[in-house]
């Protein structure tokens, strides 16, 4: 039972994230023929739409999630009521004159081998309805309590029940406990509603009348312990599901101060990385400065090498005279006598030797 529990529980974990994923790229083929319109990840559009398509999973599958457990308690399961399809406040007389009415429809002896399942179950459900503390111990802890053959009295019944059910509520706790921590906790309303869970069940065990005051507005006669069964399943289902749209429906914003701090402290770092970045390339620009001057800095008329800033008059000049070499020599004119200069030169040089 625990492993059924806990395996339809992690699928809330996972079936409502993958059918929303789905259902949203469906309504995207529909919606948009051409694929360049369709909203892109991470847009406000598709973050809308996301939420939707969520939220109309969640709603979606909580409905299937409380059709199906009313379907296996009612329909899969039944109980030794709709067996003998008697109500919950049937007296001893009733079970035993539908009992008589229905082994001549299913006892063996009489109808033949085949039917002998079915005419024990009812002769069980018989035995069961017609003595009031078999009675009292199956409306509140179904089947298991005929086997509890130590149990004498009421009371009896009622600690061994508690006991029995203690485990349930250590899984279920253990199990909001893990849902709290996937959803990044901080929900104690969880663990309130499991401690309700309790008190009511608490409630139901110990007294009467519950299923007679049910009974007018319910057509299928529910036991004490088939209302505890889907009031837990109730808690948890609904309590997950109101986690998962909480959010969606009533979202969370962040202190502005604490965004402004943040903001703030973001813009500090830019600036000074932006101010660690100037001071470099000042550096490197004033020592690319320095090296592109350096053949200007050298061999002044009064002696020594000037360093910057020493003699600009004297700087002036040679940089003065560089460029004024540098126009010279890219003349054509210029450039041709060089080259015969350098040729005549070359050719006595071979001369000589």
């Amino acid at each position: 039972m625990f492993v059924s529990q806990i395996s339809g529980y992690l699928a809330w974990l996972i079936v409502p994230r993958a059918a929303s994923s789905v259902l949203q790229s469906l309504y995207y083929k529909v919606v948009y023929i051409n694929p360049n319109t369709v909203p892109r990840s991470g847009s406000q559009s598709y973050s809308r739409d996301n939420r939707i398509s969520y939220a109309i999973v969640i709603a979606v599958y909580l409905v299937y999630t409380v059709y199906k457990l009313f379907y296996q308690v009612t329909v899969e399961q039944g109980n030794f009521y709709s067996l003998l399809r008697l109500p919950v406040d049937v007296d001893v007389k009733t079970v035993k004159r539908v009992y008589r009415s229905l082994s001549l429809q299913y006892h063996p002896d009489k109808v033949g081998p085949g039917h002998e399942q079915i005419w024990l179950a009812v002769k069980t459900a018989s035995e069961t309805l017609s003595d009031p503390l078999l009675k009292f111990a199956y409306d509140r802890f179904g089947l298991d309590a005929l086997y509890w053959t130590d149990c004498k009295t009421q009371m009896d019944f009622v600690l061994r029940g508690l006991r029995v059910a203690a485990p349930n509520y250590v899984v279920s706790g253990l199990f909001l406990a893990f849902f709290s921590f996937m959803q990044n906790g901080g929900s104690y309303w969880r663990f309130y509603a499991l401690t309700a869970q309790c008190v009511i069940e608490l409630s139901l065990i110990t007294h009467s009348g519950v299923q007679e005051f049910l009974a007018p507005y319910i057509s299928y006669p529910l036991t004490i312990r088939e209302l505890i069964v889907i009031s837990r399943e109730l808690l948890i289902t609904t309590t997950i599901a109101a986690s998962q749209l909480g959010p969606i429906i009533f979202p969370t914003y962040p202190d502005l101060s604490t965004q402004i701090s943040q903001d703030i402290e973001m813009m500090n770092a830019m600036m000074n990385s932006i101010n660690s970045t100037i001071i470099q390339i000042d550096k490197e620009s004033s020592a690319f400065f320095t090296a592109q001057t350096q053949p200007f800095l050298v061999s002044s008329p009064g002696g020594g090498t000037k360093a910057n800033g020493t003699d600009e008059p004297y700087f002036k000049a040679r940089l003065h005279q560089f460029l004024i070499d540098q126009k010279l020599r890219s003349q054509p004119t210029v450039r041709e006598a060089v080259e015969k200069v350098i040729l005549e030169r070359s050719t006595a040089h071979n001369r000589e030797l």
